[in-house]
């Protein structure tokens, strides 16, 4: 099920999508898992959180109840919110509950060991009737 609401499919906004060699490397590959999960709201691992940006990140916010905030780079200001990976059940049951469909997007090598950009892949899709 599709809320009635559903942001554009990549959660990026027009001026960003079109400037996708323009992004930062980071930026660039939460676009690719975006793009390659078009039907759903990837949740992008950094750290310790699960982030989401541009009107993904609004949607987080407002359905989660969480803080959005304001990430900055070469492209401009963008919005960003997060969730805590060690309590994310609450924060994806409530995204599930409005009808959304989640990709987790982890963090696929430590980041310790990481030359550059650490590597990432949507490593779950989770749906409201799972």
């Amino acid at each position: 099920m599709e809320p009635a609401d559903r942001e554009t499919a990549t959660g990026l906004p027009p001026g960003i999508a079109a400037a996708r060699e323009e992004l930062t490397p980071m930026l660039s590959q939460y676009a690719d898992l975006c793009a390659a999960h078009e039907d759903a709201l990837v949740l992008f691992q950094v750290g310790d959180f699960y982030e989401a940006f541009c009107e993904a990140a609004e949607t987080v916010a407002r359905v989660c109840e969480v803080t959005l905030t304001e990430r900055s780079d070469s492209t401009g200001d963008y919005p960003m919110a997060g969730i805590p990976i060690d309590n994310a059940a609450p924060y994806l049951e409530s995204l599930l509950d409005a009808g959304y469909r989640v990709a987790l997007g982890d963090q696929v090598e430590d980041a310790e060991q990481a030359s550059g950009l650490v590597d990432r892949a949507v490593t779950e899709v989770i749906t409201p009737g799972t």
